[in-house]
């Protein structure tokens, strides 16, 4: 937890302004940030900062009640005993400690039999893991206390991974009680074991499919007839998007920013080697957010988005929802349907952020408690008349593992369910709702899982465009856009178009992005948006900076950038139609595509370039893709920027 400030938030800005012509900023072009630092933003400080040391705060939780120490985030003294509350299934048997090792002895065996094709009648990688799944199942169930040392000695001894990535991955208090529960609970013979077994290795089982959807009575009531959106009034308002900040407080400056393993830019007692590239103060293309570069973020935002020129800050509220780091383990959240304890062994961090929201009076008390009922996720209405409901995208999430128990269900959690409730009152008090989640529902289809976000989907359609504006992601780190269409997008045209998906660039670097934001002016009537304008800071100039912070700049507004190509009118939306449209532009003109390619990276040196046909289809495709089901079936291997495209060009 101590890594990650918050995975995305959006902070809604009350004042009004007028719409921005096509050649016009929002505000400065540039804004150099001061040298120091601005320390009033923390009221003590264990470590101050200096020129060549990232700070480490005094953090006082006012919830808990308590002051954390200073070896919780320093670099060198991180803590390697974890003292949380580990939650096992309820094993059917009380074995003693020699039978249950015993008993792991006769399953480790039998796995090491299924392997090595001593035990018949298995064709094929993916009988072969679902058949030791089901070893694991009786054992998870028999002893599970014991399945995550199991794990570990089969790790090793089958050369599966390292050593150590074994030990580290497969602990009971990293993922191997995770582990436990998935193999006690899922139908590991099923659906189930298939997407387990996939997750272990593509080379197990293939990818599975998206079940068929039954969406008889799903929704209170039908689609009104000719639904459309609500007309603007002309006025405006300022929205800015956050996406990934993830701050570092182990961040240590001067320690290795090329690692060939693990998280850079962290000490290493380890390290036998000379420093190759020695960290910045204010970040690396390999590393996450120090204090230094979120701080630069964060003062730079009132002179680029022209919020820093009303003589006093602007008031603005702040809605924000939980990314896949805000947990422990990481990526995993447990529905409350799960047996005993199980279902509630994530509530303590629910109850937590969202009393933290309360107490700074981001929510009200009834939304906190909603909050801290719905994992974390909330449905509010805004000052301005628009609801914003949230999302805990951990439960689509591919590598929340939780997730691979009842796979067949697409709504385990009853998250789809609330959704539905919030969006058809809103339908039917004439409201207009944003959707903000996490992980994205779409694009290539590699992060979320297929069921839950064909049901998703399928709940965009129904409520779009009339009741629903917009969506916004964050996750991959990169400047995305999806398309949402009618009909599951069987027919994908301008027409068919529903609703937009904004994919918001994040602040951290990693990997191999410049740090950026976003900021949209939108319409207080429809809530449409009708510019979306991206600024950035170049990382690879963090090494040469000479006696001032890094310089964060405008980089482009949506509108001028895509707008020409498709002679959009000045005075309509960037909706559906309008993304819809700029795919059609790009289909036909390679050099929008790259465009497109050089800003998904935030303009970073780093990002590969896409210049062949195979590219540009794929990119296209991914853009019509608000799903995982529609996202799979495009190209592989042109998605992210991130690094080098392994596509097959033609």
């Amino acid at each position: 937890m101590a890594r990650y400030l918050f995975a995305f938030a959006v902070f809604v800005l009350t004042g009004y302004s007028i719409l921005l012509t096509n050649a016009q900023r929002p505000g400065a072009a540039s804004f150099v940030v001061p040298s120091a630092f601005p320390t009033s933003i923390f009221s003590s400080y264990y470590v101050k900062p200096g020129p060549t040391s990232e700070p480490q705060p005094v953090v006082y939780d006012v919830i808990l009640n308590i002051t954390y120490p200073l070896n919780l985030t320093d670099p060198k003294t991180i803590p390697t005993s974890d003292n949380d509350p580990v939650y096992y299934p309820e094993g059917i048997a009380n074995l003693s400690n020699a039978s249950a090792e015993a008993f792991v002895r006769l399953a480790l065996d039998e796995i090491k039999a299924i392997i090595s094709d001593e035990v018949g009648g298995l064709s094929g990688n993916c009988s072969k893991c679902i058949a030791a799944l089901t070893v694991g199942k009786l054992l998870a169930q028999t002893a599970p206390t014991y399945v995550p040392k199991a794990m570990i000695s089969l790790c090793q001894m089958t050369g599966f991974a390292s050593n150590s990535s074994c030990q580290t991955t497969y602990e009971s208090t990293s993922f191997g009680a995770i582990w436990t529960q998935v193999l006690a609970l899922a139908d590991v013979t099923g659906l189930d074991g298939k997407y387990i077994c996939n997750t272990l290795s593509t080379s197990f089982c293939d990818t599975p499919t998206v079940t068929p959807l039954n969406v008889t009575g799903l929704f209170p009531k039908p689609k009104p007839a000719n639904a459309t959106a609500p007309k603007p009034s002309g006025k405006r308002a300022k929205v800015l998007h956050l996406s990934d900040f993830h701050l570092d407080p182990r961040y240590e400056f001067a320690s290795e920013a090329n690692c060939t393993s693990g998280m850079c830019c962290r000490h290493s007692s380890s390290l036998t080697t000379q420093v190759v590239f020695p960290a910045p103060l204010y970040g690396a293309y390999k590393c996450d957010t120090p204090y230094y570069l979120g701080l630069s973020a964060l003062q730079s935002i009132g002179a680029l988005t022209g919020t820093g020129s009303y003589g006093s800050a602007p008031a603005f509220t702040i809605y924000t929802v939980l990314g896949n780091h805000d947990s422990n383990p990481e990526n995993i959240e447990g529905p409350h349907s799960m047996p005993g304890p199980l279902g509630q062994q994530f509530s303590w961090n629910y109850d937590h952020v969202s009393a933290l929201w309360q107490h700074n009076g981001w929510l009200s008390a009834e939304d906190a408690k909603e909050a801290a009922i719905h994992y974390a996720a909330y449905s509010v209405k805004t000052h301005l008349g628009l609801r914003i409901i949230t999302l805990n995208t951990d439960f689509w999430y591919r590598s929340n593992y939780l997730n691979f128990i009842n796979t067949t269900d697409p709504d385990v959690s009853g998250t789809f369910k609330f959704m539905i409730q919030e969006l058809q009152a809103a339908e039917d008090a004439g409201e207009r709702v944003w959707i903000i989640g996490h992980v994205l529902s779409g694009w290539d289809g590699s992060n979320p899982l297929p069921n839950p976000t064909d049901l998703f989907y399928q709940i965009v359609d129904r409520y779009s465009p009339h009741v629903i504006a917009n969506l916004f992601w964050g996750h991959t780190h990169e400047d995305q856009t999806i398309i949402y269409y009618s009909n599951n997008g069987t027919v994908q045209n301008s027409s068919t178009a529903l609703s937009t998906g904004w994919v918001g660039p994040s602040i951290t670097p990693l990997t191999n992005l410049n740090s950026g934001f976003r900021m949209y002016e939108i319409d207080i009537g429809s809530f449409d948006i009708y510019d979306a304008y991206t600024f950035y800071s170049d990382v690879s100039s963090y090494t040469n900076l000479n006696g001032t912070g890094p310089t964060y700049k405008f980089e482009y507004s949506t509108r001028e950038a895509y707008g020409p190509s498709i002679d959009w009118p000045e005075d309509a939306p960037l909706n559906a139609t309008f993304w819809h449209g700029v795919t059609e532009a790009m289909e036909v003109n390679r050099t929008l595509v790259e465009v497109f390619n050089t800003y998904q990276g935030k303009s970073s040196i780093r990002s590969p370039n896409c210049t062949s046909e195979a590219c540009a289809q794929a990119k296209v495709c991914y853009m019509r893709s608000g799903s995982a089901p529609i996202g799979r079936a495009c190209p592989r291997g042109f998605a992210s920027v991130q690094s080098p495209y392994t596509g097959v060009n033609f």
